[in-house]
Protein backbone atom coordinates (compact mmCIF):
# COMPACT_ATOMS: atom_id res chain seq x y z
CA UNK A 1 0.00 0.00 0.00
CA UNK A 2 1.16 3.51 -0.81
CA UNK A 3 1.43 6.14 1.89
CA UNK A 4 -0.76 9.19 1.21
CA UNK A 5 1.06 11.71 -0.91
CA UNK A 6 -0.54 15.02 -1.71
CA UNK A 7 1.07 17.65 -3.91
CA UNK A 8 -0.63 21.03 -4.06
CA UNK A 9 0.39 23.37 -6.85
CA UNK A 10 -1.03 26.87 -6.68
CA UNK A 11 -1.11 28.98 -9.79
CA UNK A 12 -1.55 32.69 -9.31
CA UNK A 13 -4.09 33.77 -11.87
CA UNK A 14 -2.80 37.00 -13.33
CA UNK A 15 -5.25 36.81 -16.22
CA UNK A 16 -8.21 34.58 -15.44
CA UNK A 17 -9.67 35.23 -18.88
CA UNK A 18 -6.48 34.29 -20.72
CA UNK A 19 -7.34 32.49 -23.94
CA UNK A 20 -4.30 32.63 -26.18
CA UNK A 21 -0.97 30.89 -25.89
CA UNK A 22 1.03 34.08 -25.33
CA UNK A 23 -1.46 35.29 -22.73
CA UNK A 24 -1.19 32.05 -20.78
CA UNK A 25 2.60 31.72 -21.01
CA UNK A 26 3.48 35.31 -20.21
CA UNK A 27 0.41 36.37 -18.23
CA UNK A 28 -1.22 33.39 -16.54
CA UNK A 29 2.07 31.59 -15.87
CA UNK A 30 4.18 34.74 -15.53
CA UNK A 31 7.04 33.52 -17.75
CA UNK A 32 9.35 36.34 -18.81
CA UNK A 33 8.98 36.95 -22.53
CA UNK A 34 12.59 38.14 -22.84
CA UNK A 35 13.88 34.96 -21.21
CA UNK A 36 11.53 32.87 -23.35
CA UNK A 37 12.95 34.39 -26.54
CA UNK A 38 16.54 33.76 -25.44
CA UNK A 39 16.07 30.17 -24.29
CA UNK A 40 13.24 28.73 -26.39
CA UNK A 41 13.90 30.78 -29.53
CA UNK A 42 10.35 30.67 -30.89
CA UNK A 43 9.35 32.05 -34.23
CA UNK A 44 6.17 34.04 -34.41
CA UNK A 45 3.04 33.05 -36.25
CA UNK A 46 0.93 35.81 -37.72
CA UNK A 47 -1.56 33.64 -39.60
CA UNK A 48 -2.54 30.36 -41.13
CA UNK A 49 -1.80 31.28 -44.73
CA UNK A 50 -3.89 29.34 -47.24
CA UNK A 51 -1.49 29.73 -50.13
CA UNK A 52 -3.50 27.41 -52.34
CA UNK A 53 -6.62 25.75 -50.98
CA UNK A 54 -8.32 23.89 -53.82
CA UNK A 55 -7.66 26.75 -56.23
CA UNK A 56 -9.16 29.55 -54.13
CA UNK A 57 -7.32 32.85 -54.09
CA UNK A 58 -4.68 32.92 -51.32
CA UNK A 59 -5.95 34.22 -47.99
CA UNK A 60 -4.83 34.61 -44.39
CA UNK A 61 -6.65 33.40 -41.34
CA UNK A 62 -5.06 35.79 -38.86
CA UNK A 63 -5.33 36.55 -35.18
CA UNK A 64 -6.32 40.11 -36.02
CA UNK A 65 -8.97 39.50 -38.68
CA UNK A 66 -11.35 41.27 -36.30
CA UNK A 67 -9.45 44.48 -36.98
CA UNK A 68 -12.00 46.30 -39.06
CA UNK A 69 -13.50 49.70 -39.52
CA UNK A 70 -13.11 51.00 -35.97
CA UNK A 71 -16.52 52.56 -35.27
CA UNK A 72 -18.75 49.49 -35.12
CA UNK A 73 -21.58 51.50 -33.57
CA UNK A 74 -21.92 53.97 -36.43
CA UNK A 75 -25.47 54.34 -37.80
CA UNK A 76 -24.58 52.79 -41.15
CA UNK A 77 -23.94 49.31 -39.75
CA UNK A 78 -25.14 47.61 -42.94
CA UNK A 79 -22.51 49.44 -44.96
CA UNK A 80 -19.85 48.36 -42.48
CA UNK A 81 -20.80 44.72 -42.88
CA UNK A 82 -20.77 45.16 -46.64
CA UNK A 83 -17.28 46.53 -46.35
CA UNK A 84 -16.32 43.32 -44.52
CA UNK A 85 -17.92 41.17 -47.20
CA UNK A 86 -16.83 42.89 -50.37
CA UNK A 87 -13.66 44.78 -49.48
CA UNK A 88 -11.59 43.17 -46.76
CA UNK A 89 -12.22 39.62 -47.96
CA UNK A 90 -11.30 40.30 -51.58
CA UNK A 91 -9.07 43.38 -51.83
CA UNK A 92 -5.35 42.72 -51.17
CA UNK A 93 -4.81 46.47 -50.78
CA UNK A 94 -6.16 46.24 -47.25
CA UNK A 95 -3.82 44.32 -44.96
CA UNK A 96 -3.93 43.83 -41.23
CA UNK A 97 -0.63 44.07 -39.35
CA UNK A 98 -0.47 40.28 -39.06
CA UNK A 99 -0.95 39.85 -42.81
CA UNK A 100 1.78 42.38 -43.53
CA UNK A 101 4.05 40.68 -40.99
CA UNK A 102 3.69 37.35 -42.82
CA UNK A 103 3.99 38.70 -46.33
CA UNK A 104 7.00 40.87 -45.46
CA UNK A 105 8.60 38.20 -43.23
CA UNK A 106 8.69 40.38 -40.14
CA UNK A 107 8.59 39.76 -36.40
CA UNK A 108 5.97 41.43 -34.18
CA UNK A 109 8.70 43.39 -32.37
CA UNK A 110 9.10 47.12 -32.95
CA UNK A 111 10.52 50.22 -31.34
CA UNK A 112 8.65 53.47 -30.91
CA UNK A 113 9.04 56.58 -28.76
CA UNK A 114 8.37 54.52 -25.63
CA UNK A 115 10.95 51.86 -26.47
CA UNK A 116 10.63 48.12 -27.12
CA UNK A 117 7.10 46.77 -27.73
CA UNK A 118 5.31 43.89 -29.46
CA UNK A 119 2.23 43.58 -31.63
CA UNK A 120 -0.11 41.35 -29.66
CA UNK A 121 -2.10 39.39 -32.26
CA UNK A 122 0.39 36.59 -32.90
CA UNK A 123 1.20 33.06 -31.72
CA UNK A 124 4.37 30.96 -31.55
CA UNK A 125 6.04 28.25 -33.59
CA UNK A 126 8.09 26.24 -31.09
CA UNK A 127 10.82 23.64 -31.13
CA UNK A 128 9.23 21.12 -28.74
CA UNK A 129 12.49 19.69 -27.42
CA UNK A 130 13.75 23.14 -26.45
CA UNK A 131 10.31 24.16 -25.13
CA UNK A 132 9.96 21.05 -22.94
CA UNK A 133 13.46 21.48 -21.52
CA UNK A 134 12.64 25.10 -20.69
CA UNK A 135 9.42 24.10 -18.90
CA UNK A 136 11.32 21.56 -16.79
CA UNK A 137 13.71 24.32 -15.71
CA UNK A 138 10.81 26.61 -14.80
CA UNK A 139 9.13 23.86 -12.76
CA UNK A 140 12.31 23.17 -10.80
CA UNK A 141 12.81 26.89 -10.13
CA UNK A 142 9.28 27.10 -8.73
CA UNK A 143 9.70 24.15 -6.42
CA UNK A 144 7.72 21.70 -8.53
CA UNK A 145 9.36 18.28 -8.34
CA UNK A 146 10.12 16.80 -11.75
CA UNK A 147 10.63 13.03 -11.81
CA UNK A 148 12.13 11.53 -14.95
CA UNK A 149 10.76 7.98 -15.02
CA UNK A 150 8.81 5.67 -17.33
CA UNK A 151 5.42 4.36 -16.23
CA UNK A 152 5.11 0.65 -17.02
CA UNK A 153 1.93 -0.27 -15.12
CA UNK A 154 -1.25 1.40 -13.84
CA UNK A 155 -3.26 0.03 -10.91
CA UNK A 156 -7.00 0.68 -11.28
CA UNK A 157 -9.78 -0.40 -8.92
CA UNK A 158 -13.42 0.22 -9.85
CA UNK A 159 -12.58 3.15 -12.13
CA UNK A 160 -10.19 4.79 -9.65
CA UNK A 161 -6.44 4.96 -10.24
CA UNK A 162 -4.75 3.62 -7.13
CA UNK A 163 -1.16 4.07 -8.30
CA UNK A 164 1.16 4.16 -11.27
CA UNK A 165 4.36 2.12 -11.35
CA UNK A 166 7.72 2.14 -13.07
CA UNK A 167 10.23 -0.70 -12.93
CA UNK A 168 11.72 0.79 -9.78
CA UNK A 169 9.06 2.92 -8.06
CA UNK A 170 5.36 3.14 -7.21
CA UNK A 171 3.70 6.56 -7.30
CA UNK A 172 0.42 7.45 -5.55
CA UNK A 173 -1.61 10.63 -5.75
CA UNK A 174 -5.07 12.12 -5.29
CA UNK A 175 -5.43 13.26 -8.88
CA UNK A 176 -3.61 11.93 -11.94
CA UNK A 177 -3.14 14.03 -15.09
CA UNK A 178 -2.44 11.93 -18.16
CA UNK A 179 -0.41 13.97 -20.65
CA UNK A 180 1.22 10.95 -22.28
CA UNK A 181 0.01 11.76 -25.78
CA UNK A 182 -1.34 9.04 -28.02
CA UNK A 183 0.08 6.41 -25.63
CA UNK A 184 -2.71 7.30 -23.16
CA UNK A 185 -0.85 5.38 -20.50
CA UNK A 186 -3.36 6.03 -17.70
CA UNK A 187 -6.51 7.00 -19.60
CA UNK A 188 -6.34 3.87 -21.72
CA UNK A 189 -6.67 1.70 -18.60
CA UNK A 190 -10.06 3.21 -17.77
CA UNK A 191 -11.76 1.98 -20.97
CA UNK A 192 -13.11 5.46 -21.72
CA UNK A 193 -15.83 6.27 -24.24
CA UNK A 194 -14.45 7.90 -27.41
CA UNK A 195 -16.27 10.07 -29.94
CA UNK A 196 -14.71 9.76 -33.39
CA UNK A 197 -15.08 12.65 -35.82
CA UNK A 198 -15.91 12.08 -39.47
CA UNK A 199 -12.96 13.95 -40.94
CA UNK A 200 -11.41 12.69 -44.19
CA UNK A 201 -7.71 12.41 -43.26
CA UNK A 202 -5.99 9.86 -41.03
CA UNK A 203 -2.26 9.84 -41.84
CA UNK A 204 0.69 12.19 -42.19
CA UNK A 205 4.29 12.25 -43.38
CA UNK A 206 6.63 14.83 -41.84
CA UNK A 207 10.22 15.95 -42.43
CA UNK A 208 12.64 18.75 -41.57
CA UNK A 209 14.50 20.98 -44.02
CA UNK A 210 17.48 23.19 -43.16
CA UNK A 211 16.81 26.81 -44.01
CA UNK A 212 18.45 30.17 -43.23
CA UNK A 213 16.70 32.38 -40.71
CA UNK A 214 16.31 35.06 -43.37
CA UNK A 215 13.91 32.78 -45.27
CA UNK A 216 11.68 31.96 -42.30
CA UNK A 217 7.99 32.63 -42.89
CA UNK A 218 6.07 33.67 -39.74
CA UNK A 219 2.96 31.67 -40.63
CA UNK A 220 1.65 28.16 -40.97
CA UNK A 221 1.55 27.81 -44.76
CA UNK A 222 -1.12 25.46 -46.11
CA UNK A 223 -1.58 24.10 -49.64
CA UNK A 224 -3.90 21.39 -50.90
CA UNK A 225 -2.63 18.16 -52.45
CA UNK A 226 -4.20 15.31 -54.39
CA UNK A 227 -5.48 13.44 -51.32
CA UNK A 228 -4.98 15.89 -48.48
CA UNK A 229 -2.98 19.01 -47.70
CA UNK A 230 0.62 20.17 -47.13
CA UNK A 231 1.93 22.28 -44.31
CA UNK A 232 5.06 24.37 -43.78
CA UNK A 233 6.00 25.53 -40.28
CA UNK A 234 9.25 27.41 -39.70
CA UNK A 235 11.04 27.18 -36.38
CA UNK A 236 14.29 28.89 -35.42
CA UNK A 237 16.48 26.07 -36.74
CA UNK A 238 14.44 24.25 -39.37
CA UNK A 239 11.47 24.23 -41.69
CA UNK A 240 9.01 21.51 -40.70
CA UNK A 241 7.02 20.21 -43.65
CA UNK A 242 4.27 17.66 -43.79
CA UNK A 243 1.53 16.06 -45.82
CA UNK A 244 -1.73 15.15 -44.08
CA UNK A 245 -3.63 12.69 -46.25
CA UNK A 246 -6.27 10.00 -46.48
CA UNK A 247 -4.99 6.42 -46.58
CA UNK A 248 -8.28 5.48 -48.24
CA UNK A 249 -7.53 7.58 -51.31
CA UNK A 250 -3.77 7.25 -51.69
CA UNK A 251 -1.18 4.58 -50.78
CA UNK A 252 1.76 5.49 -48.57
CA UNK A 253 4.33 5.45 -51.36
CA UNK A 254 2.32 7.84 -53.50
CA UNK A 255 1.76 10.19 -50.54
CA UNK A 256 5.48 10.17 -49.77
CA UNK A 257 6.26 10.92 -53.40
CA UNK A 258 3.78 13.81 -53.38
CA UNK A 259 5.49 15.42 -50.38
CA UNK A 260 8.98 14.98 -51.84
CA UNK A 261 7.84 16.54 -55.12
CA UNK A 262 6.07 19.36 -53.29
CA UNK A 263 9.35 20.19 -51.51
CA UNK A 264 11.23 20.32 -54.84
CA UNK A 265 13.49 17.44 -53.88
CA UNK A 266 14.78 19.12 -50.69
CA UNK A 267 13.89 15.92 -48.81
CA UNK A 268 14.16 12.22 -49.63
CA UNK A 269 12.33 9.07 -48.55
CA UNK A 270 14.78 8.52 -45.67
CA UNK A 271 13.89 11.93 -44.18
CA UNK A 272 10.21 11.06 -43.77
CA UNK A 273 8.43 10.03 -40.59
CA UNK A 274 4.96 8.47 -40.85
CA UNK A 275 2.10 9.03 -38.39
CA UNK A 276 -1.39 7.60 -38.22
CA UNK A 277 -4.16 9.14 -36.16
CA UNK A 278 -7.87 9.11 -35.38
CA UNK A 279 -9.67 12.42 -34.95
CA UNK A 280 -11.93 12.52 -31.92
CA UNK A 281 -11.95 12.82 -28.14
CA UNK A 282 -12.82 11.02 -24.94
CA UNK A 283 -16.25 12.24 -23.87
CA UNK A 284 -15.15 12.43 -20.22
CA UNK A 285 -11.80 14.13 -19.97
CA UNK A 286 -11.98 13.91 -16.17
CA UNK A 287 -12.96 10.39 -15.21
CA UNK A 288 -12.73 9.23 -11.61
CA UNK A 289 -9.46 10.68 -10.35
CA UNK A 290 -7.78 10.93 -13.75
CA UNK A 291 -7.79 13.94 -16.09
CA UNK A 292 -6.51 13.50 -19.63
CA UNK A 293 -5.03 16.53 -21.39
CA UNK A 294 -3.57 16.97 -24.84
CA UNK A 295 -3.44 14.04 -27.24
CA UNK A 296 -4.21 11.73 -24.33
CA UNK A 297 -7.67 13.30 -24.26
CA UNK A 298 -8.28 13.83 -27.96
CA UNK A 299 -6.92 14.94 -31.29
CA UNK A 300 -8.32 16.72 -34.31
CA UNK A 301 -6.24 16.65 -37.47
CA UNK A 302 -3.78 19.55 -37.51
CA UNK A 303 -5.49 21.92 -39.97
CA UNK A 304 -5.60 25.41 -38.39
CA UNK A 305 -3.11 24.24 -35.71
CA UNK A 306 -5.72 24.01 -32.97
CA UNK A 307 -3.93 21.53 -30.69
CA UNK A 308 -1.51 23.78 -28.75
CA UNK A 309 -4.10 26.46 -28.07
CA UNK A 310 -6.72 23.90 -27.04
CA UNK A 311 -4.38 21.99 -24.76
CA UNK A 312 -2.94 25.01 -23.01
CA UNK A 313 -6.46 26.37 -22.45
CA UNK A 314 -7.52 23.02 -21.01
CA UNK A 315 -4.58 23.01 -18.56
CA UNK A 316 -5.32 26.58 -17.47
CA UNK A 317 -9.03 25.91 -17.05
CA UNK A 318 -8.35 22.75 -15.06
CA UNK A 319 -6.19 24.74 -12.64
CA UNK A 320 -8.94 27.35 -12.32
CA UNK A 321 -11.62 24.71 -11.66
CA UNK A 322 -9.44 23.02 -9.04
CA UNK A 323 -8.45 26.23 -7.26
CA UNK A 324 -11.99 27.62 -7.31
CA UNK A 325 -13.27 24.46 -5.60
CA UNK A 326 -10.79 24.49 -2.75
CA UNK A 327 -8.52 21.93 -4.37
CA UNK A 328 -11.04 19.16 -3.83
CA UNK A 329 -12.84 17.03 -6.36
CA UNK A 330 -16.62 17.38 -6.10
CA UNK A 331 -18.64 15.82 -8.91
CA UNK A 332 -19.89 19.28 -9.86
CA UNK A 333 -16.36 20.49 -10.62
CA UNK A 334 -15.72 17.39 -12.68
CA UNK A 335 -18.95 17.84 -14.63
CA UNK A 336 -18.21 21.52 -15.20
CA UNK A 337 -14.78 20.79 -16.63
CA UNK A 338 -16.00 17.89 -18.77
CA UNK A 339 -18.78 19.99 -20.27
CA UNK A 340 -16.28 22.70 -21.21
CA UNK A 341 -13.91 20.16 -22.81
CA UNK A 342 -16.75 18.65 -24.83
CA UNK A 343 -17.69 22.12 -26.16
CA UNK A 344 -14.02 22.73 -26.95
CA UNK A 345 -13.66 19.62 -29.12
CA UNK A 346 -17.03 20.04 -30.80
CA UNK A 347 -16.16 23.64 -31.59
CA UNK A 348 -12.86 22.58 -33.15
CA UNK A 349 -14.58 19.92 -35.24
CA UNK A 350 -17.20 22.42 -36.41
CA UNK A 351 -14.51 24.86 -37.50
CA UNK A 352 -12.35 22.27 -39.27
CA UNK A 353 -15.35 20.72 -41.03
CA UNK A 354 -16.15 23.87 -43.02
CA UNK A 355 -12.70 23.81 -44.65
CA UNK A 356 -13.64 20.52 -46.30
CA UNK A 357 -17.33 21.21 -46.86
CA UNK A 358 -16.57 24.34 -48.92
CA UNK A 359 -13.53 22.88 -50.69
CA UNK A 360 -13.53 22.95 -54.48
CA UNK A 361 -11.05 20.23 -55.46
CA UNK A 362 -11.94 17.77 -58.21
CA UNK A 363 -9.90 14.72 -57.16
CA UNK A 364 -11.81 11.74 -55.69
CA UNK A 365 -10.54 12.69 -52.22
CA UNK A 366 -11.72 16.30 -52.40
CA UNK A 367 -15.06 15.35 -53.89
CA UNK A 368 -15.62 12.96 -50.98
CA UNK A 369 -14.32 15.52 -48.46
CA UNK A 370 -17.07 17.94 -49.44
CA UNK A 371 -19.58 15.52 -47.92
CA UNK A 372 -18.15 15.93 -44.41
CA UNK A 373 -21.13 16.22 -42.05
CA UNK A 374 -21.91 19.62 -40.56
CA UNK A 375 -23.35 19.96 -37.09
CA UNK A 376 -26.64 21.75 -36.60
CA UNK A 377 -24.70 24.64 -35.07
CA UNK A 378 -22.77 25.17 -38.30
CA UNK A 379 -25.91 24.76 -40.40
CA UNK A 380 -27.53 27.57 -38.40
CA UNK A 381 -24.46 29.76 -38.89
CA UNK A 382 -24.62 29.00 -42.60
CA UNK A 383 -28.29 29.98 -42.72
CA UNK A 384 -27.62 33.14 -40.76
CA UNK A 385 -24.76 34.18 -43.03
CA UNK A 386 -26.99 33.72 -46.06
CA UNK A 387 -29.84 35.81 -44.63
CA UNK A 388 -28.01 38.33 -42.46
CA UNK A 389 -24.42 38.42 -43.69
CA UNK A 390 -21.58 39.30 -41.37
CA UNK A 391 -22.58 40.14 -37.86
CA UNK A 392 -19.69 40.64 -35.50
CA UNK A 393 -22.05 41.15 -32.57
CA UNK A 394 -23.40 37.57 -32.48
CA UNK A 395 -22.70 36.15 -29.06
CA UNK A 396 -23.58 32.87 -27.34
CA UNK A 397 -27.30 32.88 -26.65
CA UNK A 398 -28.15 35.02 -29.68
CA UNK A 399 -31.12 33.58 -31.64
CA UNK A 400 -30.10 32.65 -35.18
CA UNK A 401 -32.66 32.68 -38.00
CA UNK A 402 -35.55 32.43 -35.55
CA UNK A 403 -34.44 29.04 -34.23
CA UNK A 404 -32.92 27.87 -30.98
CA UNK A 405 -30.04 29.90 -29.59
CA UNK A 406 -26.42 29.28 -30.49
CA UNK A 407 -24.60 27.25 -27.84
CA UNK A 408 -21.29 28.52 -26.58
CA UNK A 409 -18.65 27.57 -29.14
CA UNK A 410 -15.80 27.46 -26.60
CA UNK A 411 -13.08 28.57 -29.02
CA UNK A 412 -14.46 29.79 -32.33
CA UNK A 413 -16.99 32.59 -32.58
CA UNK A 414 -19.37 33.08 -35.55
CA UNK A 415 -17.06 35.66 -37.14
CA UNK A 416 -14.29 32.99 -37.31
CA UNK A 417 -16.58 30.83 -39.42
CA UNK A 418 -17.78 33.73 -41.58
CA UNK A 419 -14.21 34.78 -42.49
CA UNK A 420 -13.28 31.28 -43.70
CA UNK A 421 -16.61 30.73 -45.46
CA UNK A 422 -16.33 33.99 -47.36
CA UNK A 423 -12.76 33.31 -48.47
CA UNK A 424 -13.93 29.91 -49.73
CA UNK A 425 -16.51 31.48 -51.98
CA UNK A 426 -19.65 31.23 -49.82
CA UNK A 427 -22.05 33.99 -50.81
CA UNK A 428 -24.78 35.74 -48.88
CA UNK A 429 -28.21 36.54 -50.26
CA UNK A 430 -28.20 39.75 -48.22
CA UNK A 431 -25.32 41.17 -50.23
CA UNK A 432 -26.10 39.59 -53.56
CA UNK A 433 -29.66 40.94 -53.68
CA UNK A 434 -29.00 44.37 -52.19
CA UNK A 435 -26.82 47.24 -53.22
CA UNK A 436 -24.67 48.96 -50.63
CA UNK A 437 -22.94 52.20 -51.54
CA UNK A 438 -20.30 53.16 -49.02
CA UNK A 439 -20.40 56.88 -48.20
CA UNK A 440 -17.29 58.81 -49.18
CA UNK A 441 -16.47 59.69 -45.58
CA UNK A 442 -16.57 56.00 -44.64
CA UNK A 443 -14.30 55.14 -47.57
CA UNK A 444 -11.84 57.77 -46.41
CA UNK A 445 -11.90 56.48 -42.86
CA UNK A 446 -11.34 52.91 -44.07
CA UNK A 447 -8.36 54.05 -46.15
CA UNK A 448 -6.94 56.02 -43.23
CA UNK A 449 -7.42 53.12 -40.88
CA UNK A 450 -5.57 50.65 -43.10
CA UNK A 451 -2.89 53.20 -43.89
CA UNK A 452 -2.26 53.32 -40.14
CA UNK A 453 -1.98 49.51 -40.16
CA UNK A 454 0.65 49.73 -42.90
CA UNK A 455 2.55 52.37 -40.94
CA UNK A 456 2.60 50.10 -37.90
CA UNK A 457 3.69 47.15 -40.04
CA UNK A 458 6.58 49.16 -41.46
CA UNK A 459 7.91 49.59 -37.91
CA UNK A 460 8.20 45.84 -37.36
CA UNK A 461 11.71 44.40 -37.22
CA UNK A 462 12.65 41.41 -39.32
CA UNK A 463 13.15 38.08 -37.57
CA UNK A 464 16.90 38.33 -38.18
CA UNK A 465 17.04 41.85 -36.71
CA UNK A 466 15.45 40.57 -33.51
CA UNK A 467 17.49 37.41 -33.03
CA UNK A 468 20.86 38.29 -34.50
CA UNK A 469 20.70 41.99 -33.77
CA UNK A 470 18.90 42.68 -30.50
CA UNK A 471 19.21 39.25 -28.87
CA UNK A 472 22.55 38.42 -30.56
CA UNK A 473 21.54 34.79 -31.07
CA UNK A 474 22.92 32.86 -34.03
CA UNK A 475 21.47 29.75 -35.61
CA UNK A 476 22.86 26.55 -34.15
Amino acid sequence: MCPPRVAIYEIVTKSAGAKHVLDILHGFLGISEDRFLHEVKPLWKGSVYFKDWCGYDPFHYTFDFFVQYPDRNAPKAAEQYYYLYDTVSTDPEYRTVSEAMVEDRKSPIYFDSTGHDRYQAVAYHLDLERFNSFLVDVCEERGIEVIDDEITAVDVDDGIVESVRSDAETYCGDLYVDASGFNRVIKGELEPAFREFELPVDSAYTAKIERPLSEAVPATVVESGEAGWFWQIDTFDFRDVGYVFSSEFTPDDRAASELITHCDGAISQSDLTKYEFTSGYHTEAWEGNCVAIGNAEGFVEPLQSTALTANIQAAANLSIVLSSHGRVEPSGARDLYNAWVQRLWESIYDFISIHYRYAAGNSPFWQAAQSVPLSRRVERLEEHFDRCGYNTKIQPGTPLSGEETLEELAVFAPINFFIVMRNMGVESTLYEENSFDLPDDMKREIDEFYNSMETKAEQLLTIEEVYRGILQIASQ
